[in-house]
């Protein structure tokens, strides 16, 4: 099911005969985007991170001034609010202080369920990282709480993890053992959205949709954490006024961070045949995957080896670097390979299948191959014969 249903699902929660549903999916693959975008609108919700929490008295805490005490311009649960409180704030006159009153005076949980009573519309309570409840907070802990708010009439809860990286023993058994009583209805996210709001995150949406209509990301926090690369490496080039450059840069920028983070293109080695296992380990070294995102730029290969080896951390970046970068993309025009059709390349294919015949170097036969290898991907030449070549 992809992130976007979410919001689907949402829209007509309080119609629903659920009182919990849990959204499970990968990390990263957008489902905290998708719900806060569909209760984006609703003031009537409350949203907790179980991380880092170390008692269930936070998550009470946290809906009792996110659905009551900021409600108290709207109703009879503001005006009852606005009664209890209103000789502690003309006394303190701060939030903070009368929150350090409303805990010695009287559990939150008591007064949250109390004054829930007094809800008259669904109010929504989401908790996330359901996965990462500390010991202290222990997923037993938080199922009874769950349990707890689901007898409030007016509440719903949405739970939202990544049940496969529940790694305590412990954790798994009970969540298997309460999750089918607590939980009305389980979601499982398999893909990113098919469509998010690009400009909320800062990422062009013309180039992002080429991108992917190309590469099959389904995590939309490694296409965040790319733009944010690419933000970083921008900031090296802000006196140099080419957008064709600039493109290219952030191309290289995500084909980096993007590869990196989830190995799109790293195949299985077969490692019952050592020519196939050399080939495969050329070609599933890191630098060599990124290329399969470039087939037509024309900014050196220098750059993409410099630009990874900073995202790596193993060199520092400067502007005069990328200066010196861009005078030879303006001195490449069009490149030879990469500007041409694929029966041309296919001939340089053969081309390169005849030195890898005839050379009797390590050296010369491993970058022939390497050549061949990669410009074979790019045009989907079956590179299979390649192998008996390489052999002999």
């Amino acid at each position: 099911m992809r992130a976007d249903y979410i919001v689907e699902i949402l829209s007509r929660f309080k119609e629903l005969p659920y009182k919990c549903i849990l959204f499970d999916g990968a990390w990263g693959i957008g489902k905290t985007y998708a719900v806060n975008e569909a209760l984006e609108k609703d003031k009537n919700v409350c949203r907790i991170s179980i991380f880092g929490l170390q008692d269930s008295q936070q998550i009470y805490h946290e809906a009792l001034f996110q659905l009551i005490l900021n409600s108290s311009a709207r109703g009879q649960a503001g005006e009852t609010v606005s009664n209890i409180f209103d000789g502690l704030s003309s006394i303190w006159g701060k939030a903070d202080q009368v929150k350090k009153v409303i805990r010695s005076v009287v559990k939150e949980k008591e007064l949250f369920i109390s004054l829930s009573r007094q809800f008259d519309s669904y109010h929504i309570i989401v908790i996330d990282d359901l996965e990462r409840a500390s010991d202290k907070l222990g997923m037993e802990e938080v199922f009874g709480i769950v349990e707890e708010l689901k007898q409030c009439e007016y509440i719903k809860v949405v739970l939202i993890a990544n049940t496969e990286e529940i790694e305590d023993n412990k954790k798994k058994e009970i969540f298997d053992k309460y999750n089918e009583k607590v939980i009305d209805k389980i979601y499982h996210i398999t893909e990113r959205p098919a469509k998010a709001d690009w400009k909320k995150l800062n990422i062009h949406a013309e180039f992002i949709n080429g991108f992917l209509s190309s590469h099959p990301v389904k995590n939309l926090r490694t296409l965040q954490k790319a733009q944010n690369f690419y933000e970083d490496v921008k900031l090296y080039c802000s006196e140099i006024k080419d957008n064709q450059y600039s493109d290219e840069i952030r191309l290289i920028c995500f084909a980096i961070v993007v590869e990196a983070t989830d190995n799109l293109y790293c195949k299985e080695v077969d490692k019952k045949d050592n020519m196939k296992k050399i080939l495969a380990i050329q070609g599933n070294e890191l630098e060599q995957r990124i290329m399969k995102y470039l087939p037509a730029i024309r900014s050196s290969r220098g750059l993409v080896s410099m630009l990874l080896a900073y995202y790596e951390n193993g060199r520092s970046l400067s502007a005069e670097q990328m200066k010196a970068e861009h005078e030879l993309f303006l001195e490449a025009g069009n490149a030879p390979n990469y500007y041409k059709s694929d029966d041309e390349i296919k001939i340089r294919l053969s081309e390169l299948s005849n030195k890898i015949a005839h050379t009797d170097e390590i050296y010369q036969l491993l970058k022939f191959a390497d050549e061949y290898v990669y410009w074979s991907d790019i045009v989907k030449e079956d590179s299979q014969h390649l192998v008996e070549r390489f052999r002999k």
